[in-house]
């Protein structure tokens, strides 16, 4: 699906969601379709308030409604998120995830749902200290070296989306 349509959709789900849980008091924002991988949406207050929902997000988690069903998806509870905290920003409140956003998230009916239900991609990129095992994920290499802090060890490249790289950096 094209910028386009998507932003046509989400779009159409934010004056719904305005309109059903909001009263419809919430004024019309810029939308955007953001390239982040490791956070499904954002809220934005300045240069104008904006709200983006991430890419690989949208990619991962489709919100496409079943014909007659109420089903909530992952999409639409992370565009629900950002409202609150556009919601919460016009009130001159604390709009970070502290207790009035907590509280106005539960009156939704949306409890629990800070980060979505949707999987998101963990990194493409695995290094593993040889001593104690640890993992980190990335979605780039590391354009040098690491030690794992806990051993003072060189960490190893384990896994790659790309196995020519592997190869390259194998002992």
């Amino acid at each position: 699906m094209d910028n386009t349509a998507t932003l046509l959709r989400l779009r159409t789900l934010f004056d719904e969601k305005n309109t059903e849980l909001f009263g419809g008091k919430l004024p019309s924002v810029a939308l955007k379709i953001d390239p982040a991988r490791t956070r499904f949406g954002s809220f934005h207050s300045r240069p104008m308030p904006t709200i983006a929902i991430s890419a690989h997000h949208l990619a991962l988690n489709p919100f496409n409604r079943v014909a007659g069903l109420a089903v909530r998806t992952s999409v639409e509870e992370t565009l629900v998120h950002e409202m609150v905290h556009l919601e919460l920003w016009l009130s001159r409140k604390y709009c970070g995830h502290g207790a009035p956003f907590k509280e106005r998230m539960a009156s939704l009916g949306y409890i629990n749902t800070r980060l979505g239900g949707g999987q998101m991609p963990k990194g493409t990129v695995v290094y593993k200290c040889p001593k104690c095992q640890q993992q980190w994920r990335r979605f780039r290499r590391w354009s040098r070296g690491r030690r794992c802090a806990r051993c003072q060890v060189a960490v190893q490249l384990v896994e790659h989306h790309n196995a020519a790289i592997l190869q390259q950096v194998a002992p």
